[in-house]
C-alpha cells in the first residue's frame, strides 16, 4: 500500500530545439529502468546523475522511473536526453510516495533475520519458564517428603521408608536433568541476544530515515518516431557526505613530509550505488551566496529595569510557562541523538585533482560501490609532497624536553582543507590532531613529539628573599633559572625557547625582568602571551649554548604569596 503526492516542476530542456506540443490527453506512461552512474559528493550533500533507458513508441509519452530516495532536492532536478529518434522534452512531475512497508531491499532482509531471531528467542524463554516449572514442582515434592503432604495442596503423599530411596534418586535425577536443560537453555539465549545485538547494529547501518518515503519522477516527453531513448538526471541529494582525514607522514632522515588524504565518505540515500564514477568535492554551495547588507551599528548606554518592573515581568513569564515536566520532554525532543562510532572501511585508490580557483575536485579513477550505511568509506585521493622544514621548541619550566616541529608549506595548487590527522614519525605513530585550513603556498606547524636527540637542563640557579627591617614596606624575591641546550644530531638544528616569568594578578604585587640576570637578544612573542620571553638560535652538531631568565616580584611584607 501506498500513497502519491505530486508537484509538477516545468523544465526548459528541449533536446531537439523545437516547441513540445503537449498531449498529456493522450499520453501513455511508459515504466523506465534507470541507475545511479556517478555522484559529485559535497561536504553535505552529492549532485548525483541518474541514467534512464526506456523504449517508446512515436508520438507524446511519459516516461515513468520510480523508486527515487527521498533526499533529493526537487528544485535542483534537470533533465537532458537523446534517442534513435529526435526527441522533445517537457515537464517532470514528481511524486511523493509514502510506502506502507520498508523501502530498502538490505532493510527489509536484515529486519527478516532480526524478527527470526527474535522468534527463536522467545521459544527458548518459553522452554525456560516450562523448565523452571518442573524444578518448582520437584523442590515442592522434596519439601513435602518429610511431611508426607504436599505443602501447597496439602494432598497427602504415600512415602513409605522402604521407598525413600528409590524416591530420593529418581527426584534427584530429575532435579539433575532439569538443572541441565535449564543451564543449555539459558547458554543459548545469551549466544542468541549476542547475535541480535550485532543484528540490530547491521540494520542500524542500512536503515535509512526516509525508508518509508521515496519519489517517483514522471518525465514528459514526444518522439518524432520509435526510439530508444536515454535520459540523465541529475539532482542534489541529501544523505551524502564526505570529510578529508590525512595521515602525514616524516621522515627525519631526510626531512621530507608526505600528506596522505583521503576522503571519508557515508552514503544513507537509503539506495545502494554500484559501479558509480565518484568524484568529492570541495564546494559548499549550502553558504550564502549573498553578502550581508551592512546596518546601523548603534551604541548606547544600559539602564537597568527598576526591580518591581523585573518582578513583574518574571511573574507574567512564569503564568504562561508549560509544566516542567512538558518543558523537559520538550527539550528532550529537539535534542539531536548522539552519533554512534562507526568503523571505516578503507579502499585504497589513487584520485586525479581538478583544481579551480575556488574549489577543488579529486575524481576517483574507475567505478566505486557505495552501500547505504552508516559506515564510512575510506578512500585514498593522493599524496602531497609538503615543503618542510625541521626545528626543535622547548618549554623548559613546563617540560625540560625538546619537542620536535616541521612547518609545512602547502605545495599543492588545491587548498588542503580542515580534517583531522594522524601523525607518524618514521613509520611509528605519534598522535592525532587537527590539519587547518592551508591554501596553496600557506604554512602549518605540525608537532612530531619529543625530540631524545636534543639534551635539555632546566634548573634555578638564584634564589634569594629579602625582608625590610621595618613592620611596613615590600618584601623581595629574585630568582634566576638556566636552559641549557645540545644538540645531539648530526646536522645543524634551529631551536626556539619559550621562558616564563610570573604575571601579577593583584595589585600590590609587583613582577618585572632583570635585565642583567636574563640572556640578551631574546624575540617578541609571536602569540603575545604575556610573562613569555623567546631566544631562537641554531645548534651545530654537538653544540651546546645556555639561556638565563631573572625576574623580581615585590610584595606586601607578611602577605602570603602564590604561584612561585
Amino acid at each position: 500500500m501506498f500513497e502519491y503526492h505530486s508537484r509538477r516542476i516545468t523544465l526548459c530542456l528541449l533536446a531537439s530545439g523545437f516547441m513540445l506540443v503537449s498531449h498529456a490527453a493522450c499520453a501513455t506512461i511508459i515504466d523506465a529502468t534507470s541507475r545511479v552512474t556517478a555522484a559529485t559528493v559535497l561536504p553535505d550533500r552529492a549532485i548525483i546523475t541518474r541514467e534512464v533507458k526506456a523504449h517508446v513508441p512515436s508520438g507524446a509519452h511519459v516516461v515513468s522511473i520510480k523508486n527515487i530516495p527521498s533526499g533529493v532536492n526537487e528544485a535542483s532536478l534537470r533533465v537532458e536526453g537523446k534517442g534513435t529518434a529526435a526527441i522533445k522534452i517537457g515537464a517532470v512531475e514528481v511524486k511523493h510516495v509514502y510506502l506502507s512497508e520498508l523501502a530498502g531491499e538490505a532493510e527489509r532482509a536484515k529486519m527478516a533475520e532480526v524478527e527470526a531471531k527474535q522468534d527463536e528467542r522467545a521459544l527458548i524463554e518459553a522452554e525456560i519458564t516450562a523448565l523452571d516449572t518442573r524444578a518448582s514442582f520437584i523442590t515442592r515434592l522434596v519439601n513435602a517428603g518429610a511431611e508426607k503432604s504436599d505443602v501447597t495442596t496439602g494432598a497427602k503423599i504415600d512415602f513409605q521408608p522402604e521407598k525413600w530411596t528409590q524416591a530420593w534418586s529418581l527426584l534427584q535425577t530429575g532435579m539433575v536433568d532439569t538443572q541441565k536443560e535449564l543451564a543449555a537453555k539459558r547458554i543459548a539465549l545469551r549466544k542468541i541476544d549476542v547475535v541480535l545485538q550485532k543484528l540490530n547494529q547491521e540494520l542500524a547501518q542500512v536503515r535509512s530515515t526516509k525508508a518509508m518515503e521515496r519519489r517517483d519522477a514522471q518525465i514528459h516527453l514526444e518522439a518524432s518516431g520509435e526510439s530508444d531513448v536515454t535520459l540523465t538526471l541529475t539532482y542534489q541529494s541529501n544523505g551524502v557526505t564526505w570529510q578529508p582525514v590525512y595521515d602525514a607522514r616524516l621522515d627525519t632522515s631526510g626531512g621530507e613530509l608526505a600528506l596522505e588524504q583521503y576522503g571519508q565518505v557515508r552514503q544513507q540515500t537509503g539506495e545502494d550505488w554500484s559501479d558509480i564514477v565518484l568524484t568529492l568535492s570541495t564546494a559548499r554551495p549550502a553558504m550564502s551566496s549573498e553578502m550581508p547588507p551592512l546596518r546601523d551599528w548603534r551604541v548606547g548606554t544600559y539602564a537597568p529595569p527598576p526591580i518591581a518592573m523585573m518582578e513583574s515581568s518574571y511573574n507574567q513569564m512564569a503564568k504562561r510557562s508549560a509544566p516542567a515536566g512538558a518543558a523537559m520532554d520538550s527539550l528532550a525532543a529537539a535534542a539531536p541523538a548522539a552519533p554512534e562510532p562507526v568503523a571505516i572501511e578503507a579502499e585504497l585508490q589513487q584520485a586525479s585533482v581538478v583544481s579551480t580557483e575556488y574549489a577543488a575536485e579529486f575524481k576517483v579513477p574507475g567505478r566505486i560501490d557505495l552501500k547505504s550505511t552508516s559506515d564510512a568509506t575510506k578512500l585514498y585521493i593522493n599524496t602531497v609532497k609538503m615543503k618542510s622544514a625541521l626545528s626543535a621548541r622547548v618549554t623548559p619550566r613546563l617540560d625540560p624536553h625538546a619537542y620536535l616541529f616541521v612547518e609545512a608549506t602547502n605545495t599543492a595548487d588545491f587548498p588542503v582543507i580542515p580534517g583531522p590527522v594522524s601523525k607518524y614519525r618514521d613509520g611509528t605513530f605519534i598522535g592525532n590532531a587537527a590539519m587547518p585550513l592551508l591554501r596553496p603556498s600557506e604554512k602549518a606547524d605540525l608537532s612530531f613529539g619529543t625530540d631524545d636527540r636534543v639534551k635539555v637542563t632546566y634548573k634555578r640557579i638564584k634564589d634569594d628573599t629579602s625582608n625590610p627591617a621595618l613592620l611596613v614596606g615590600d618584601a623581595t624575591i629574585v630568582r634566576q633559572y638556566e636552559t641549557k641546550l645540545q644538540n645531539l644530531h648530526k646536522t645543524d638544528l634551529p631551536i626556539t625557547i619559550y621562558e616564563q616569568y610570573p604575571i601579577s594578578n593583584d595589585g600590590d604585587v609587583k613582577t618585572e625582568v632583570i635585565e642583567d640576570l636574563t640572556s640578551k637578544d631574546s624575540i617578541k612573542d609571536p602569540d603575545n602571551r604575556l610573562g613569555v620571553v623567546v631566544w631562537k638560535t641554531t645548534l651545530k652538531p654537538n653544540e651546546e649554548k645556555g639561556y638565563t631568565l631573572g625576574f623580581k616580584v615585590k610584595y606586601p611584607k607578611g602577605s602570603p604569596i602564590n604561584g612561585l
